[in-house]
Parts: structure tokens; C-alpha cells; sequence
């Protein structure tokens, strides 16, 4: 991206001091691709609700957020090209984003508004409910691209997606409420071919066609992308809010350049199909979240590899060593304190910790794979793309 180009966002989402959640997942991979962030965080914890103890921070209220934006108001800094928003938490703190939405819209009526509507996951609420139809009917319809996971999808729709037709249909509806691009960023299917077979994961986009049909019904000519990529064990966090600011950058540079190619030359025009801005954006963004988790799993996998060494020796050494002491601090030979022994319960926490920090989003290590998606690494098991109307 030229500096005459360079694109100003704003992300508002949660913020963790250790750990890759929310802006902490979301900012890097958009400075990387030379987009200028400012971001504000919605919350300010010490880590993401996944390990043993609850986070401990503070949360962001609606009038923090007003004042905030009032004071990039008075210093003329509200004129972004793109809104990005995750984690919000109160209906209150909603309702001040629609109003900074507006401030910013005053400043530059083109402004996008990148909607990742954060719910929940695999049938766990991370909202009170009382927000999900908030977020359907006063923020999904004013963002320009929505990224839901496929439990997200399911509370916005009513539609329970088993199959990829329940999934086009989820696509349709929730594109009948406002955005023009939505992302299903993730979708566990049942298998049309083999119902044993073991499950992989479906991503889709769907998108207006840049030249619509008449017909009669006056429905819209959509374009569907779908991606299926093989799964990988375990679960991890930030890849959502990674994706979500990955579509952002690259569905902007994709359809910059695809504008400056079809102003030289009309007959190289691409609407659909896997070639389009939106699919090749989708396909670069799967790619390097999947080099992110690739890494968080050898990670892991290098980890539980140590734990177990470890245990197998502290084992050992405490067998042969136990009571003989080498050093003034009363520890033994083997490094353990013989005055304070920890408990099991104690032990077991400190482990699932250390799990839990070892699976943890490899955002930074991931540099080169954000400038350059490794799409040959993706190895997805097949692209799909067709047209639909609704």
C-alpha cells in the first residue's frame, strides 16, 4: 500500500496484557499490511477467560467510550476509512459505538464498518443474550462485512447449519440484514458424501454480484465462496478476531488493485469466482490464521513434550535425592524445596496454565505469513464457488 493509499482504522475490541485476543490479534496483522490503527480497548484484562483464575482489569463503560471519541473529535482525528468492532459486553457500550459510528460517518460518509458480532462459541455464550438481538437489529445492519462463527451465525438466524445448504441459507438472511459481505468464518458440516468421514472445517463468503440481473421476484444475484480446510486438534483462541481483521485488509488492498487494473484495461474485469477480491481475500486470510495455529500447535505439541520430560526427571531425582540437602536455603540437590511442597492441586493448576499460555495465538512469529499467505501451505481439500439469489 502507497502512503497516498494508506487506509486509517479504528478497533474497538477487548485487550489482554499477555496473551493473543481482541486488538491484541487484530492490530498487528493490519499495521503489517500498512493500514494505520488506532484501536481502543473495550476491556483491559490480564489475560483471556480461558486459564484457571478469572482475568483481573477493567472494563471500558458507554460515557469512557464518548469521551474518548469526543476527544479525537475536537482534535479533527475522526476521519477513518474503516469502524472495526469485537468484544462488546453491555448493551450501553453498543449503543456508543452506533454513536461513534455516526460521529466518524459525519466526517467521511464512506466510511466501512467491519462487524465481528462476538457472541459466543461451540454453544457458549460470552454476551448476556439479551445482546444478540441487539446486535441484529442496531449494529449487523449498519456494518459494510459481518464475520460470525457458525454458532454466531446460528443465534442471528435461527438456523441450525448442519449442511451447506443450512449454511447458504444462514449466508442469505443474515446478508437480507444489511452487510453486503458476510464471512462464515468457520462451520463444522456433516459430511453430504460420507457421514463417517472426520470433520473438517467450511468458510464461507458471500457477496453481491457487481452487475445484477432483472427478474421478476427482484431478488439479488449473490456470489458464494466456500473453502474446506482440514481441522486441527485442540482449541485456541484470537483466531476469529484474527480473521475478521485479516478480510478487512485484504478485501481492501485485493479490490484496490483490482480497481486500478480494470480502469487500464475493461475486458479483464472479474466479478465472481474464486479469482475475485472477496474469494482471494478469504483465501489469504484462511492462510495465515491456519500458519498462526500451525505454529501454536508444534508449540504445544513441543510443550507437552517437556512437561512430560520434566516430570519423568524431577521423578527420578527426587527418588535418589530426597532429604539430602546441598544448599543453606534448604533446597536438595534436585532444586525442590524440602520446607514448602507444592500440592497437587496446586501443581495441576500451574500445568493447565502453562498449557494455556503455550496455546495461545502466534500472531507476531506469524510476520511473513501475514505480507505473504502461504497459500500452497492451506492445503485446502476443496474451493467451491457459485452464484445464488435471495
Amino acid at each position: 500500500m502507497s502512503d497516498e493509499d494508506i487506509c486509517r482504522v479504528l478497533s474497538i475490541q477487548s485487550h489482554v496484557v499477555s496473551g493473543y485476543v481482541g486488538n491484541k490479534a487484530a492490530v498487528f496483522p493490519l499495521q503489517v499490511l500498512g493500514f494505520d490503527v488506532d484501536f481502543i480497548n473495550s476491556v483491559h484484562f490480564s489475560t483471556h477467560t480461558g486459564y484457571p483464575h478469572r482475568p483481573r482489569g477493567s472494563v471500558l463503560t458507554g460515557d469512557d467510550l464518548s469521551a474518548l471519541s469526543e476527544g479525537l473529535s475536537l482534535n479533527h482525528l475522526l476521519d477513518y476509512d474503516y469502524l472495526l468492532t469485537g468484544y462488546i459486553g453491555s448493551e450501553s457500550f453498543l449503543y456508543s459505538i452506533l454513536k461513534v459510528l455516526d460521529d466518524i460517518k459525519a466526517v467521511n460518509p464512506n466510511v466501512k464498518y467491519v462487524c465481528d458480532p462476538v457472541l459466543g462459541d461451540n454453544n457458549q455464550y460470552y454476551v448476556p443474550v439479551a445482546l444478540v438481538e441487539t446486535f441484529k437489529t442496531q449494529l449487523i445492519p449498519r456494518a459494510h462485512m459481518i464475520t460470525p462463527n457458525q454458532f454466531e451465525a446460528e443465534l442471528l438466524t435461527g438456523i441450525k447449519i448442519q449442511t451447506e445448504e443450512d449454511a447458504v441459507k444462514a449466508l442469505i438472511q443474515l446478508h437480507q440484514l444489511g452487510p453486503e459481505i458476510v464471512v462464515l468464518t468457520s462451520a463444522e458440516l456433516i459430511s453430504e458424501t460420507d457421514p463417517t468421514a472426520p470433520p473438517s472445517l467450511h468458510c464461507y463468503v458471500l457477496y453481491p454480484c457487481a452487475s445484477q440481473e432483472e427478474n421478476i421476484s427482484n431478488e439479488k444475484v449473490m456470489n458464494v465462496t466456500r473453502i474446506e480446510v482440514s481441522k486441527l486438534a485442540g482449541s485456541f483462541t484470537g483466531t476469529g478476531d484474527a480473521t475478521a481483521a485479516l478480510m478487512l485488509a485484504w478485501v481492501h488492498i485485493l479490490t484496490q488493485q483490482s480497481a486500478h487494473i480494470n480502469s487500464n484495461n475493461t475486458s479483464s474485469k472479474v466479478d465472481g469466482g474464486i479469482n475475485s477480491p472477496v474469494s482471494v481475500a478469504l483465501l489469504n486470510s484462511l492462510a495465515t490464521v491456519k500458519a498462526m495455529l500451525v505454529r501454536s500447535s508444534n508449540i504445544v505439541k513441543k510443550h507437552l513434550e517437556n512437561t512430560a520430560l520434566s516430570n519423568t526427571d524431577v521423578n527420578n531425582t527426587t527418588t535418589s535425592t530426597m532429604g539430602t540437602t546441598d544448599s543453606s536455603d534448604g533446597s536438595n540437590s534436585s532444586g525442590l524445596d524440602n520446607r514448602t511442597k507444592e500440592s497437587p492441586e496446586a501443581a495441576a493448576e500451574r500445568v493447565k496454565c502453562k498449557y494455556t499460555r503455550a496455546k495461545e495465538l502466534q500472531v507476531v512469529r506469524s510476520k511473513k505469513d501475514i505480507e505473504i499467505p502461504p497459500i500452497a501451505a492451506l492445503q485446502s481439500l476443496s474451493i467451491k464457488t457459485w452464484q445464488v439469489r435471495g
